[in-house]
């Protein structure tokens, strides 16, 4: 009797101490929309829920691949340095002056002038701004996207990409 009251006390002790340490674990290395979603399964399910996380939910990198990365991070910034005239400084007190240095941070790269930011938060305007982009690309258009379905929407993307490599744009 006393055996089976220490083992539900110590299983109920680490099913909460997973709880609480995924709760500070998971938000600071992961997207917010995985974090709840990971977060939900370890709140339900912390014994099931962490060995899936810790196989699936946060990339490992090597720490050669990690000091590599940051080495060349580092590079980057040093050499935008010695380069001050280049660098595009969005108006204050504007959404974008403060999505700008999330950007930088993200990509280690900073902004330069000719480049612009817009926030959209209408699907249907988004798309039609990335169709009005690539309409009035002059040299090259590069895309980068995880989904692209074969649907109205991709077709409408394809078929202005279509558009300017006809005009001599280089598109990929």
């Amino acid at each position: 009797m006393l055996f089976e009251w220490l083992l539900g006390s110590w299983l109920l002790m680490l099913d909460w101490l997973i709880r609480l340490a995924a709760l500070f674990w998971i938000p600071s290395r992961t997207t917010p929309g995985a974090a709840r979603s990971w977060l939900l399964l370890v709140g339900f399910v912390p014994l099931l829920g962490l060995p899936l996380y810790l196989l699936f939910g946060h990339p490992w990198l090597s720490r050669q691949r990690v000091q590599r990365q940051a080495e060349a991070s580092q590079v980057i910034r040093e050499e935008q340095a010695l380069q001050p005239p280049l660098r595009w400084t969005p108006a204050p007190d504007t959404a974008t002056a403060e999505i700008v240095p999330l950007i930088e941070r993200q990509g280690d790269f900073m902004p330069i002038h000719g480049n612009a930011v817009d926030l959209l938060n209408n699907y249907d305007a988004s798309l039609q701004a990335l169709i009005e982009d690539i309409d009035q690309a002059r040299e090259r258009v590069h895309l980068l996207y995880y989904l692209m379905f074969d649907d109205a929407v991709g077709e409408a993307i394809v078929q202005a990409l279509q558009r300017a490599a006809a005009r001599g744009v280089h598109c990929r």
